[in-house]
């Protein structure tokens, strides 16, 4: 798998996830092009810090 191909499927479980714990689309595409350099991991930790 090419490395762009490996980023869209990593980016894909990332707005998967938010859809999941109910963010909208509007947040979920600021979140990503405001991280676009943030990993899964750090982008999930501060969706948790947000539920709180």
């Amino acid at each position: 798998m090419s490395n762009l191909a490996h980023n869209a499927l990593k980016i894909e479980n990332i707005r998967l996830e938010f859809l999941n714990k109910g963010f909208s689309e509007e947040t979920i595409d600021f979140v990503l092009l405001q991280n676009d350099n943030y990993n899964f991991e750090v982008l999930k930790e501060k969706m948790n810090s947000l539920e709180q």
